[in-house]
């Protein structure tokens, strides 16, 4: 009699090869890093996902290039952050607060850069100086609209007083335009004058009047 029993067979597992080579993630963060596309976020973002996909495959190359993709864009960010600090720094250089300061329409002063309004020093026009004052205002209303309300609203009344107040032939490019504003405090002490003034960039001085007249 014959047992027919069922033939046995093995199936040599067969394993999976890992990925080797560079990671292309890895490639893409360092050249979207080292080149500032969206300000290097895409270099972070793709530097992240390559290391992810590397530790998780084994075996491939690239940790690098996603390090680099991702500093580089780390530093791009920090110098758009720094460069935006910097231009509002500067714009609000050209604007001060007057508080209790007042300076008559055609006087000249001298103001050191980085200074307060309370630094100021009036100086004849024939000596150096750093700024002039062209024309005011009185800002109209009862209730104080704020500060940047404020600023906004003398930049642009300034900018046309100076249209027919400033000798145009005068200005050079180290020169810009500036304004005295009240604050809440002179408000409360029924001070509403805005000061329209042309002022040295970066402290530089000029001798003389800028003014067509004082009128």
């Amino acid at each position: 009699m014959t047992t027919n029993e069922p033939a046995t067979s093995s199936i040599a597992a067969q394993e999976r090869p890992r990925p080797s080579g560079t990671n292309g993630m890895s490639i893409a963060a360092a050249c979207l890093g080292v080149i500032p596309v969206f300000a290097g976020l895409l270099g972070i973002i793709f530097g992240f996902i390559a290391l992810r996909q590397i530790k998780e495959r084994g075996g491939q190359r690239g940790r690098g290039n996603a390090l680099t993709g991702i500093v580089a864009g780390f530093t791009w960010i920090l110098l758009l952050v720094a460069g935006i600090a910097v231009a509002l720094f500067a714009h609000a250089s050209n604007s001060k607060v007057s508080d209790t300061i007042s300076v008559a329409v055609g006087q000249c002063f001298t103001s050191p850069p980085g200074s307060s309004v309370g630094g100021i020093t009036v100086v004849s026009c024939a000596k150096p100086h750093t700024d002039q004052a062209y024309a005011e205002y009185q800002v109209p209303g009862t209730t104080y609209p704020g500060d940047s309300a404020v600023q906004a609203s003398a930049t642009k009344q300034c900018l046309a007083l100076g249209q027919t107040k400033v000798d145009q032939s005068n200005l050079t490019d180290t020169m810009d335009s500036a304004i005295l504003y009240p604050s809440a405090q002179d408000w409360a002490a029924n001070d509403r004058t805005v000061t329209c003034l042309i002022e040295g960039t970066n402290g530089s001085t000029w001798t003389g009047s800028i003014l067509v007249s004082l009128q």
